[in-house]
């Protein structure tokens, strides 16, 4: 128990020697049981106790709280300055946890500029070490209690009987028999289209009812969108989320989550919000390897985080150790720019272990700070690019020869061996596409989608030879169609799903509701995966023509007069634009679609230019 002399100075942090960690015990204070007070204790990490570790979200900086803190012996004591999301959560981490705690807040010094690059490194084995992980969702709110009850309903069949008392007398319109209900549906896993009049028929509460609304306020806490927590739990070996005083298994928390999204059980009070939900599948023991590495990357790009470059370091964990040893962890808080230097270490590395193809093409995105390499993915941006999937087909010579350097004078430049194919000649953007939500009338969003698609197809009867030839170019470029490599989700007939989408494009222009259309069923059934393919596809897209007489689809952004290239090592177009500055430097632009071009490349062309080897027509591009 604490002492009742309370400290009224600021804590003094010991030195952190190397390979060790702060754990913090959470005490009462004498005369004052409500109250907590902490006490820390320094441990070389390999004869450290057992211990667990907090995951959770720091909250407003602005909201803050101080907390009294001893040293291991009493030597010492001060205040430490935390947010109110941890103060709120010492007395049930107290309740909670019998052993000591890693709390990031309390045992790093975050008065220090040198301690968390030592320890940023070893978080991964803080997590990994921890007996327990435990999540901090927050306090009760939003029905939280009802939420969380109801999922240990589910979860533990012995407790049930006790569980009913608590879920059901508080919330009086919800029977035990719709809690079998809601069991039944998620055993089959069956996958509902949940309408008002439905909830009768299934035996299951009532759309408006207080549990379709407590349990997607759950499982969009904050926690789940910031950086750092995807690594803390893919990292532990047990979890348990704490949210109030309730808490249940992490496997049962995310198992029960990934099944109430899957069935739309999640999604009946807000039926449109699955569109913003990560499925907590992704959430698993990670694969430490550079092509996962890169994929926790990409998809952690919607969360949230204090430092840009903490979008690298709150992963690195997962990063194998090749990755690890090539990012140096380093904070400049002084410096709103050092990001770029992250970011350029990590797109090195990744380079180095993975294909060309799969770097560069996510590099091109809108909005990049003016300073940041062309070929250097952005993370700090959450617009994952969406570049075709599509890919050629290339010859062993194409991928024998080491593709790419870093200009040793100039680390910005990335050197890359390949080829001009073609010349950008005509681009048409002059629509973005989006699908519209009050979209009829002429000039209406969907008479300019149409106008859009319309103007695309004029420029292919421009580009290309025949009528036959052009109409076949012109579904192919819209969908990036290869005969190759096509998206996973390339709708089945794809050009009945185009003519469908125009035609629906025009009685939505005309106030034709989707009652009254005229599309036959096998249309209907054609325009659902078309619309759902274009959806992600064509958001940011242009569509231009070539100087050789080819169509393509690219990233807006592409000029009249930009390179059409090749790259060794990688099976993919790029586009690069031109500097004014009187150097051959080029900056890159976008992953382009080239119709003709996605399929032997190497023959295609040897038909345009002869017999000549495409290595012995290679060029040097430096993209800065």
């Amino acid at each position: 128990m604490a002492s009742t002399s309370l400290p009224n100075q600021s804590f003094v942090y010991d030195e952190l020697p190397d390979h060790s960690i702060r754990l913090l015990d959470i005490l009462e204070q004498e005369n004052e049981p409500n109250n907590v007070a902490l006490r820390l204790k320094t441990y070389q990490l390999k004869n450290a106790p057992d211990f667990n570790a907090l995951s959770y979200v720091w909250g407003q900086s602005t909201d803050k709280y101080q907390v009294p803190c001893w040293s291991e012996r009493d030597s010492h004591a001060g205040l430490i300055t935390i947010t109110s999301n941890l103060f709120n959560a010492l007395p049930f981490l107290k309740a909670a946890s019998s052993r000591p705690i890693w709390i990031d807040a309390v045992c790093i010094n975050q008065g220090s500029q040198e301690e968390p690059s030592k320890v940023v490194p070893m978080m991964g084995e803080y997590y990994g070490k921890a007996a327990e992980v435990l999540i901090w969702l927050g306090e009760k709110s939003d029905g939280s209690d009802l939420a969380m009850d109801m999922l240990k309903w589910m979860w533990f069949p012995r407790q049930r009987e006790l569980l009913q008392h608590t879920i059901c007398k508080p919330h009086g319109s919800l029977e035990p028999s719709q809690l079998s209900s809601i069991f039944k549906i998620l055993r089959d896993g069956t996958k509902l289209m949940i309408a008002a009049t439905d909830t009768m028929r299934l035996g299951i509460p009532r759309v408006e009812h207080d549990l379709w609304f407590a349990l997607p306020a759950l499982y969009r806490r904050d926690w789940f969108f910031r950086v750092w927590t995807f690594q803390e739990i893919m990292l532990a070996k047990n979890a348990t989320v704490l949210c109030g005083d309730r808490a249940i298994p992490w496997t049962a928390f995310q198992h029960l989550g990934d099944k109430l999204s899957d069935t739309q059980l999640l999604w009946i009070s807000r039926p449109f919000g699955q569109d913003r939900f990560s499925p907590l599948r992704d959430l698993q023991h990670p694969h430490k390897n550079g092509e996962w590495f890169w994929t926790y990357l990409q998809g952690a790009r919607d969360r949230s985080c204090r430092f840009k470059e903490d979008r690298i370091f709150g992963m690195l964990a997962l990063a194998p150790q090749s990755i690890q040893t090539k990012i140096k962890v380093v904070y400049h808080n002084e410096d709103p720019d050092y990001y770029i230097q992250v970011y350029r270490a990590a797109t090195i590395a990744f380079l180095e272990e993975l294909p060309l193809e799969t770097v560069l093409t996510a590099a091109p995105s809108s909005g990049k700070a003016e300073k940041m390499p062309s070929w250097c993915p952005d993370w700090s941006l959450r617009n994952n690019p969406n570049a075709p999937q599509a890919r050629f087909k290339a010859d062993i010579t194409h991928f024998a020869l080491r593709g790419w350097s870093v200009d040793p004078l100039d680390h910005g430049i990335l050197v890359v061996r390949g080829q001009q194919i073609d010349i950008v000649k005509e681009v048409i953007d002059d629509y973005s596409y989006y699908w519209p939500n009050g979209i009829s009338g002429i000039d209406g969003p969907a008479d300019k989608m149409l106008q859009w698609l319309n103007h695309c197809e004029a420029l292919t009867r421009r580009t290309v030879a025949s009528d036959e030839a052009a109409t076949d170019a012109y579904w192919k470029t819209l969908l990036s169609y290869s005969d190759i490599h096509n998206q996973f989700n390339f709708p089945p007939d794809p050009v009945r799903g185009l003519a469908a989408h125009r035609r629906r494009l025009a009685e939505s222009r005309d106030s034709i509701p989707l009652a009254q259309t005229t599309l036959s069923s096998e249309d209907l059934q054609a325009l659902g995966p078309f619309l759902a393919y274009i959806g992600v596809l064509w958001p940011g897209k242009v569509f231009f023509s070539t100087k050789e007489g080819t169509i393509g689809l690219g990233d807006k952004g592409i000029a009249a007069g930009d390179s059409i290239c090749l790259f060794f090592n990688a099976c993919k177009h790029f586009v690069l634009g031109h500097f004014d500055d009187g150097t051959n430097d080029v900056n890159l632009k976008s992953v382009a679609y080239v119709h003709g071009m996605m399929g032997d490349v190497a023959a295609a062309m040897r038909l345009r230019n002869g017999d000549t080897p495409l290595e012995e027509s290679a060029r040097m591009f430096r993209i800065r």
